[in-house]
């Protein structure tokens, strides 16, 4: 994972990589205001170190999603992979519902070596944004202090994204 170091959030020259060597990051061509957050973007307007993680509670344990670059669009990725996983939890199975939701939110990065990392568990490694837990054992989704049901997460966050 390659971001800037911690302490130095705003000075893009400094760079570290975790579990990697040292390497020589260009300083990105774009930086974009987003909530109140400074964040580079790469040469294809991908955030980079949008770090974020992702809390799904299970009837055997929790598992977390940590995600390098999906901060931005946190909610609206999050809606988009309940969606998909609708007719799973429909039926109350669970470990398909978050298969799928995991799937969608990772979609093609599955063979990149960096970008995503699952870890059972509910704690968190950076996190940039709110955090986010997903209890598929009572329906809802939790964050900024508040208890969603699935769908009227699924609702207000496809509506988000559509008026955008």
């Amino acid at each position: 994972m390659i971001g800037p170091s911690r302490g130095s959030r705003n000075q893009f020259s400094e760079f570290i990589a975790i579990n990697a060597p040292a390497v020589n990051i260009p300083a990105a061509k774009n930086v974009v205001q987003k909530d109140f957050r400074l964040t580079q973007t790469n040469q294809k307007g991908m955030a980079m170190g949008a770090r974020t993680n992702f809390t799904f509670k299970t009837e055997t344990g929790d598992l977390t999603l940590y995600s390098h670059w999906g901060g931005d669009t946190k909610f609206q990725d999050l809606a988009a992979a309940l969606n998909a996983a609708r007719p799973r939890l429909a039926m109350g199975d669970i470990p398909y519902a978050l298969r799928i939701t995991v799937s969608q939110l990772i979609g093609p990065s599955w063979n990149e070596e960096t970008g995503y990392g699952l870890h059972v568990g509910s704690e968190g490694r950076e996190e940039s944004y709110e955090p986010v837990t997903v209890d598929f054992t009572k329906g809802i989704v939790i964050h900024h202090g508040m208890t969603h049901p699935i769908n009227d997460f699924i609702t207000y966050n496809s509506i988000q994204l559509t008026e955008v």
